[in-house]
C-alpha cells in the first residue's frame, strides 16, 4: 500500500541556484579550457566541468520526481510511465536533433576543444544516428557537440526514474533510498575495474540523491536559513574541483542531495531572479555556448579581445533565449498535448514558468 506523503507545494528558488551553479561550472570551465588556464597556482581545475555536469544530475533527478508527482495526481501505472517519457522526448530532442544537424552538415567545429582550438570529429553515418538518438556511449561514437555527452545518461536514466519515484513513495524514510545508493556505488565500482556492464551505470548514484532529496523534501519542512545554501554548495564545489574524480563524485551528489531540502527559499531580489532567468535559459546555454564560444574567439579571432568577449557575451546571452522561444517552448507545448490526448490525461496544475521550462521539468 502507498504511504500518503507531503507533496511539495511550492517550487524552489534554491533549485534555480542549484542549476545555474551548475551550468556556469559547465561554462567557465570551458572558457578555461579554451585559454589554457585550467591550472592557476597550485590548484588545478580539470574536474570543473565534470562536477557542473553531476550537479546536473542531481537536479534534473529531484525536478523529475516533482513533475511525476504532480502527473500522479492525474494519471497512474502505465499512463505515468508512458506520459513522462514521451514528456521528457519532446524536451530534449528537439533542440539536441537541431544542434547536431547543423554542426553535422556545416562540420562546425564543436567535437572537443583545447588552448586555443576547436575540433571538428568526423563520425560517419552510425554516429550521426547515435548522435540524432543520444545514443553514443553505447555505440561507441563521439559526440559531435562536447557538451552532448551527459545527455545520453539523462535519456536512459529517464526510464527508470517512474520506478523509482513509486518505490520512493512507499517507504518510510531514506534509509532504503541510501541503501539503494550505496548498493548503485559497488555496481558502478565493480564497472570502472572489470566493465562488462552499461557504462550508464557509473551515473546512477549521482541521481539517486535527487531522490533521496525528494523523499526529503515530502516528510520534513525546511528548517535552516537560506544564507548558509550558498556556502554549503560553495564548499562541495571547491572540495569536488580539488578533489573529485568519479567515486568521489558520488559522494559530492550524495551530499547536495542529503542538504538541499534542508534549506528555507531563497528571498526575493535581483540574486534570485538573475538565478531563475539562468535556470530557466540553461539547457539552451549548455548545448549553445559552444557556437558562442567558437563564433567569438575562433570565427572573429581577428577582432581586438574586447571585441570578442563583447560577441561571446551578447550570444550566450541571446542565442540561448532565441532557441527557447522557437523551439523548447513551443515543443513542450506538443509534448503535454501530446501526452495528454495519447494518456487522456487532465491539464496539469500550473506551475513557475522557469521550472516548468527547465530540461527536466514537467
Amino acid at each position: 500500500m502507498q504511504l500518503t506523503t507531503k507533496r511539495p507545494t511550492q517550487d524552489s528558488h534554491n533549485l534555480d541556484f542549484l542549476r545555474a551553479m551548475a551550468v556556469s561550472l559547465v561554462v567557465v570551465f570551458h572558457l578555461l579550457l579554451f585559454f589554457g588556464k585550467v591550472t592557476i597556482g597550485h590548484v588545478n581545475l580539470r574536474w570543473m566541468g565534470l562536477v557542473g555536469v553531476l550537479l546536473f544530475f542531481v537536479h534534473t533527478s529531484l525536478v523529475l520526481m516533482f513533475s511525476l508527482d504532480r502527473e500522479q495526481t492525474k494519471l497512474g501505472g502505465a499512463k505515468l510511465y508512458g506520459s513522462f517519457v514521451l514528456r521528457r522526448c519532446f524536451r530534449i530532442y528537439p533542440l539536441s536533433i537541431l544542434a547536431v544537424t547543423v554542426i553535422y552538415l556545416l562540420q562546425l567545429p564543436m567535437s572537443h576543444l583545447a588552448a586555443g582550438h576547436m575540433f571538428y570529429i568526423p563520425t560517419g553515418g552510425l554516429g550521426f544516428l547515435s548522435n540524432i538518438l543520444l545514443v553514443q556511449n553505447l555505440t561507441n561514437k563521439e559526440s559531435i557537440l562536447g557538451p552532448l555527452w551527459s545527455l545520453p545518461y539523462e535519456m536512459q536514466m529517464y526510464l527508470f526514474l517512474p520506478f523509482l519515484f513509486l518505490f520512493a513513495n512507499r517507504i518510510r524514510s531514506i534509509r532504503p533510498l541510501l541503501g539503494l545508493w550505496v548498493a548503485a556505488v559497488v555496481v558502478a565500482m565493480l564497472q570502472a575495474r572489470i566493465g562488462h556492464m552499461p557504462d550508464v551505470v557509473k551515473y546512477v548514484p549521482c541521481f539517486i540523491p535527487g531522490i533521496i532529496a525528494y523523499k526529503i523534501w515530502s516528510t520534513s519542512q525546511p528548517r535552516w536559513p537560506f544564507r548558509y545554501w550558498p556556502l554549503a554548495l560553495a564548499a562541495i564545489v571547491a572540495a569536488a574541483i580539488l578533489f573529485v574524480d568519479y567515486e568521489r563524485g558520488w559522494i559530492i551528489c550524495l551530499l547536495t542531495g542529503l542538504l538541499v531540502p534542508r534549506f528555507m527559499d531563497m528571498p526575493k531580489g535581483w540574486v534570485q531572479k538573475s538565478c531563475q532567468m539562468i535556470a530557466k535559459y540553461s539547457y539552451g546555454i549548455y548545448l549553445g555556448h559552444y557556437l558562442c564560444l567558437w563564433a567569438a574567439f575562433v570565427k572573429f579571432a581577428f577582432l581586438p579581445m574586447a571585441a570578442q568577449w563583447v560577441i561571446f557575451l551578447a550570444t550566450v546571452v541571446a542565442l540561448p533565449v532565441l532557441v527557447f522561444h522557437t523551439i523548447e517552448e513551443p515543443m513542450i507545448r506538443v509534448g503535454k498535448h501530446l501526452a495528454q490526448r495519447v494518456f487522456n490525461a487532465r491539464p496539469a496544475p500550473s506551475v513557475r514558468t522557469s521550472l516548468a521550462a527547465m530540461p527536466d521539468a514537467g
